[in-house]
C-alpha cells in the first residue's frame, strides 16, 4: 500500500526534525546559562507554577513543588535530592480516598461487593420489624468506622430520608468507641451471668463448629433457653405484630365468575397500652392526640342538639402512689388497655385502604354514606374496640354529617353474653379445658424448662400470683407493648441501694424468647393439644354462627341494603377463628 509507505517515511522525517529542534534548543540553553542564568531560572519557576496551579496536580501531589521533566537549568543533584525524589515517587497520596474508604459501608459497590449498605440495612430492619421508633435511639460504637469524623451527622441525615416526616431521629456515638463495646460486654457478664453463659462461645466450640454453624444454630447446645420451644419458629410470613400490613388495591383481585354481595370484616383493635400492670411503672403513655367528642340527644332527633359535646379525659394525678396505693401507674393520659393515638391512626389507615378497594376500585360501597342501613358495626364492650371501629369507619366514609340517617350504630353485646372472645363466665367448660391443658405433662415441661426466665422476669417486674406462673400472656403484654413504642424494658431498681450495682433489666433477648414462648403457648392451646378443637369451638363457635346467620339472611333477601359488616374484636377473636380454619 503506497499510502502506508508514505506514512512511514513521514514519521521518520518528523523524528529527525524533532532531534534537530532539541539540539538547537540545547545550544541556545548553553548560551543563556553563560550570559543570563536568571532568565532560565525564571522560565523554570513559571513552568512549575503553571503545573502546580492545575486542579489535578493539587489532588495528586498536594502542596509539593512540581518536578520538571526537562528543566531549562540543568544541574547535577546531590545525594539528598536524589533520595528525596526517589521517596516521592513511592508516596501514596490520599485525597478523595479519605472520603471513599468510609463511603464503602454505605455503598459496598464501590469495591465490587454486591450487598446492602448500612442505610439499606437499617431500612430493611425497620420494614421487617415495623418499628420506625428504632431510629430514635441509634447507637454508634466500635473500633472502626465509628471513629470517622462526620459519621453521626451522615447517619442522622440519611436516616431522615427513609422514615416518615416528623419521625424522631437520634444518632449517638459512644464516648469511647474503641473500648465501650468491650466494657458493655464485661458489665453484662457480671450483671447477668446466666444470660452471658447462655450466649458465650468457647474457643473449643468455635474451632470445632466454625463461625457459620454458630451463627445459624446459636452459641451453645446447653444454654438456658435450649428447650423444645427455643427451636419453635412462628411462621408469620413477614407479618409484624407492632405494625401489621394493610390490604393493597394493586394486589386485590375479585373472584372470577362471581359477584360481590356482602363484605364481613373481622379486625383486631389497634395498638394499645398494656393491660397488665407492674409496680413502680415509670413509662409515659399518651392517648389524647386524637380526641373523641361525646354528646347526648333524644333518639331519632332530626338535628344535633345544642347541649354541646363532651370529652372523656383520663387523669393520672401527681399524687400517684403517694397515699398508700400498692401500684404506681404510669404517667401520661392513658388508661390500661386503652387504644393509643397510633392505634387510632392504624385503623384510619385501614379504613382508607378498604375505601380504595370497595369504593374507588370496585364501586361496591357508596362513595358517600346516604343511609346507615348499608353498614353494620359491632364491637365488644371494651372501649378500644369501639374506638378502633370509629377510626376505621371514619376513613371508609369520611365527611359524614350528624343526622340520624348517617349516624352509624355500633352494636355491643353485654359482657355476660359476649361471643367475640372466650367467655368462660358464660361457658365454664372453657375454663375447665384450659385448666386441664395447663396440667398436661407437655405444658408443665414447657413451664419448667422456661422457669428460670419466668422467675427472673417476675423478680424484675416485682409481681407474683398464679396468673403470672401458668401463662406467658402477661409477660408478653408488658414487654411487647414497650418494644412497639421503643420504650426501655422494665428494670428492678431495688438493686440501686447496693453500692456499685446496676439494676437488673429485661433485655431484648428476653423479649424475643417471651414472644416465642407466647406463640408456642397459643399453638399448643389452639392447635396441638388433643382438646384444642373442642376449646376453639366453645370459644368462637357462637360467633361463627352469628356470621353464618348474617350470610343466610342476606341470601334470603332479608338484610335490606346491608353491604358491609364490621366486627371489631381482639387477638382472642382472630386467633381461634384462624385455628378453626386450620390457618
Amino acid at each position: 500500500d503506497d499510502w502506508n509507505v508514505y506514512r512511514d517515511i513521514s514519521k521518520e522525517e518528523e523524528a529527525e526534525e524533532d532531534e534537530e529542534d532539541e539540539a538547537e534548543i540545547e545550544r541556545y540553553n548553553k548560551i543563556l546559562e553563560q550570559h543570563a542564568p536568571d532568565f532560565l531560572e525564571s522560565l523554570d519557576r513559571e513552568a512549575r507554577a503553571k503545573i502546580e496551579r492545575t486542579t489535578m496536580y493539587r489532588f495528586s501531589e498536594g502542596c509539593q513543588p512540581a518536578i520538571l521533566d526537562k528543566p531549562a537549568v540543568q544541574y547535577k543533584p546531590d545525594n539528598a535530592t536524589i533520595v528525596a525524589r526517589a521517596a516521592r515517587e513511592y508516596q501514596l497520596h490520599l485525597n478523595v480516598e479519605r472520603i471513599r474508604v468510609p463511603e464503602i459501608i454505605f455503598r459496598p459497590s464501590l469495591v465490587g461487593l454486591d450487598q446492602a449498605g448500612l442505610l439499606e440495612t437499617i431500612d430493611n430492619v425497620i420494614k421487617h420489624t415495623g418499628r420506625t421508633s428504632l431510629v430514635s435511639n441509634v447507637f454508634v460504637t466500635g473500633p472502626g468506622f465509628a471513629q470517622v469524623s462526620g459519621i453521626v451527622e451522615r447517619l442522622q441525615r440519611d436516616i431522615r430520608s427513609i422514615v416518615p416526616v416528623g419521625t424522631p431521629v437520634n444518632v449517638r456515638r459512644a464516648a469511647d468507641p474503641l473500648r465501650d463495646a468491650w466494657r458493655g460486654a464485661a458489665l453484662w457478664s457480671v450483671n447477668e451471668p446466666d444470660a452471658f453463659k447462655a450466649s458465650r462461645v468457647t474457643r473449643q466450640d468455635y474451632l470445632e463448629l466454625g463461625g457459620e454453624y454458630i451463627r445459624e444454630h446459636g452459641a451453645q447446645k446447653d444454654n438456658a433457653y435450649s428447650t423444645d420451644v427455643s427451636s419453635f419458629n412462628f411462621d408469620d410470613a413477614g407479618y409484624t405484630y407492632c405494625n401489621p400490613g394493610y390490604p393493597q388495591t394493586e394486589s386485590y383481585a375479585p373472584l372470577p365468575d362471581a359477584q360481590l354481595q356482602l363484605v364481613q370484616a373481622v379486625v383486631r383493635h389497634g395498638d394499645r397500652t398494656p393491660v397488665h400492670q407492674i409496680p413502680n411503672d415509670d413509662t409515659t403513655w399518651f392517648c389524647d392526640g386524637i380526641e373523641e367528642d361525646i354528646y347526648l340527644h333524644a333518639a331519632n332527633q332530626p338535628e344535633r342538639n345544642n347541649t354541646g359535646s363532651y370529652q372523656q379525659v383520663i387523669e393520672i394525678p401527681t399524687w400517684n402512689k403517694k397515699y398508700g396505693f400498692a401500684y404506681q401507674l404510669w404517667k401520661g393520659t392513658c388508661d390500661s388497655g386503652q387504644l393509643t393515638d397510633h392505634g387510632k391512626l392504624q385503623h384510619r389507615t385501614l379504613g382508607s385502604k378498604l375505601r380504595s378497594i370497595y369504593v374507588d376500585k370496585l364501586g361496591f360501597l357508596s362513595d358517600k354514606l346516604v343511609r346507615n342501613s348499608e353498614v353494620y358495626a359491632r364491637t365488644t364492650y371494651i372501649w378500644r374496640t369501639k374506638n378502633s371501629a370509629e377510626s376505621l369507619l371514619g376513613s371508609l366514609w369520611p365527611d359524614r354529617g350528624f343526622t340520624p340517617d348517617v349516624a352509624i350504630p355500633i352494636h355491643t353485646y353485654p359482657q355476660q353474653i359476649e361471643t367475640m372472645y372466650g367467655n368462660s363466665d358464660a361457658c365454664p367448660a372453657i375454663r375447665s379445658i384450659r385448666n386441664s391443658m395447663i396440667k398436661s405433662d407437655q405444658f408443665q415441661k414447657f413451664l419448667q424448662d422456661q422457669g428460670p426466665l419466668m422467675s427472673r422476669l417476675a423478680s424484675i417486674f416485682d409481681i407474683n400470683g398464679n396468673d403470672w406462673k401458668n401463662t406467658w400472656d402477661g409477660y408478653f403484654d408488658i414487654l411487647n407493648a414497650r418494644e412497639c413504642h421503643g420504650f426501655q424494658l422494665p428494670c428492678d431498681h431495688s438493686a440501686d441501694s447496693v453500692k456499685g450495682s446496676s439494676p437488673a433489666c429485661a433485655t431484648a433477648q428476653d423479649a424475643a424468647q417471651v414472644r416465642r414462648n407466647s406463640h408456642y403457648e397459643l399453638m399448643f392451646e389452639y392447635r396441638d393439644h388433643p382438646l384444642a378443637q373442642n376449646l376453639t369451638q366453645l370459644i368462637i363457635g357462637s360467633f361463627w354462627g352469628t356470621l353464618k346467620e348474617q350470610i343466610d339472611s342476606h341470601i334470603a333477601g332479608k338484610s335490606g341494603d346491608l353491604k358491609f359488616a364490621l366486627y371489631s374484636g381482639h387477638d382472642s377473636t382472630l386467633i381461634p377463628m384462624l385455628a378453626t380454619m386450620k390457618a
